[in-house]
């Protein structure tokens, strides 16, 4: 096997570059490992329950939330009412369940 050859000057750069990132990362320990060790442990509030209003919780970005799809929902059946001839609820039910029995029993 042969080892690339490296001059002792440069060496020398990287080993003291080292040793200030090692230094560095040191005293970003010292400072963080304690907060993190005092941090608060959750409150009753983050934690969800039956109480919990679902609205208060923050989304995480790019993830749908529970509101967003709820209020998608209403617009379509808001505009779905504004039609004219529009069903009700309850009819668009009791055809949606005939449509899964006739589906369910192979008709």
């Amino acid at each position: 096997m042969k080892l690339p050859w490296v001059s002792r000057e440069r060496f020398d750069e990287e080993r003291e570059r080292n040793q200030k990132l090692e230094a560095e990362l040191n005293r970003l320990r010292e400072l963080l490992i304690p907060q993190l060790r005092t941090a608060p442990a959750a409150s009753a509030e983050s934690i969800i329950g039956m109480d919990t209003d679902l609205s208060k919780i923050q989304p995480i970005a790019g993830k749908v939330t529970l509101s967003m799809v709820t209020s998608a929902a209403n617009r379509e059946a808001y505009k779905r009412s504004q039609t004219a001839g529009a069903k009700s609820v309850a009819e668009e039910l009791t055809e949606n369940a005939q449509k899964t029995r006739r589906v369910s029993h192979g008709q």
